[in-house]
């Protein structure tokens, strides 16, 4: 009985054929764990616009402000405690979860602490804020949900990015800069998109045109992120 072995062409054409078949299945198996984790960020921003619903519902239907100043101490859910107020500290007892504030496929973790980023920013032109002396009138006016008078278009919650602190956790049409750093601007972390929360309760996956705005944003370029079909004031 004869054998032969392979010979070193046959052994190169199945080496090549595996080749070829992992460059087709790897982008394929990354673009499924990248959408399992699109997923879990969106059951995140469901469950923090539910969470910001049931805040307005407790106060008159006012939107909690995005940041505030106190003569007093407000408590973060690391137990720290700080004269300035974010959004995520003032809607976490009704979620009691931390990582429901952390974006699977962020490179950064909020602890609960104040100093630090977030991954999630709430609606500036909307929820409002306070910057000045406690005790004088809100920088911008919270809204009310009865003010919005088209709920299901207007962004309420978004993925965000920042290398600051506080100016992470909230967004804004325009994209803002911090010297030559990028603040305020909706990343690109789910296969070229973002997952927003809406004022009526509802969410979604949206594509997110980020390098071009980032490179607009860094030549100098006033941009501002607007998204077909969505608004960021009633």
């Amino acid at each position: 009985m004869n054998r032969r072995g392979f010979t070193l062409i046959e052994l190169l054409v199945v080496i090549a054929i595996i080749a070829i078949l992992a460059a087709i299945l790897f982008p394929v198996f990354a673009r499924a764990r990248e959408r399992a984790r699109q997923t879990a960020c969106l059951s995140n921003v469901r469950q923090l616009n539910l969470a910001v619903q049931m805040y307005a519902q407790d106060y008159d239907e006012k939107l909690p402000p995005v940041m505030y100043l106190t003569d007093g101490a407000v408590e973060y859910p690391d137990g720290s405690t700080d004269a300035w107020g974010l959004w995520p500290a003032i809607i976490f007892p009704y979620v009691n979860n931390i990582d429901i504030f952390n974006c699977p496929s962020s490179a950064w973790r909020w602890g609960g602490e104040r100093t630090t980023r977030g991954n999630y920013g709430a609606n500036r032109n909307i929820s409002g804020g306070h910057w000045g002396d406690p005790g004088t009138p809100p920088s911008i006016e919270p809204m009310s949900l009865g003010q919005l008078t088209e709920p299901s278009s207007t962004i309420l919650i978004t993925e965000t990015h920042s290398t600051g602190n506080h100016q992470s956790f909230y967004t804004q049409r325009s994209i803002g800069m911090d010297g030559d750093q990028i603040r305020n601007i909706i990343p690109a972390r789910h296969n070229e998109g973002a997952n927003i929360g809406l004022a009526d309760g509802s969410t979604r996956w949206v594509n997110i045109p980020y390098e071009d705005w980032e490179e607009r944003a860094l030549a100098g370029e006033s941009v501002n992120q607007d998204l077909p079909g969505l608004r960021w004031t009633p």
